[in-house]
C-alpha cells in the first residue's frame, strides 16, 4: 500500500473520530493533530483504536508518543500493514 492509499484511508478514520468536516478538508501529511487541530489524548487514543481496526495492525502504547504529524501515522501504518 502506497502513501496516498494509506493517507486516503487514514482521512476516513480521522473523520470518524472528529465531527468537524473542516479538519478533514485542511488535513495534509504534515498536519500536526495536537497543535493544529487540538487533538487531546482521548482523541489520539480513539484514533489509534480506529486505525487498528481499519488496518488490522496493533499500535503499542509506547509508540503513541511517536506520532506528531499525520505522516508519522502513515509511515507507521505502511511499516506495519500486511496485505
Amino acid at each position: 500500500m502506497n502513501e496516498e492509499e494509506v493517507f486516503t484511508r487514514l482521512k476516513s478514520v480521522i473523520s470518524s473520530v472528529v465531527s468537524e468536516k473542516e479538519i478533514i478538508d485542511k488535513l495534509t501529511l504534515d498536519s500536526n493533530l495536537t497543535n493544529e487541530f487540538h487533538f487531546d489524548s482521548i482523541s489520539m487514543l480513539m484514533m489509534a483504536i480506529s486505525i487498528e481496526r481499519e488496518f488490522g495492525i496493533e499500535i503499542a502504547s509506547i509508540d503513541m508518543n511517536k506520532f506528531i504529524t499525520v505522516r508519522d501515522f502513515v509511515n507507521y501504518i505502511k511499516d506495519n500493514y500486511e496485505e
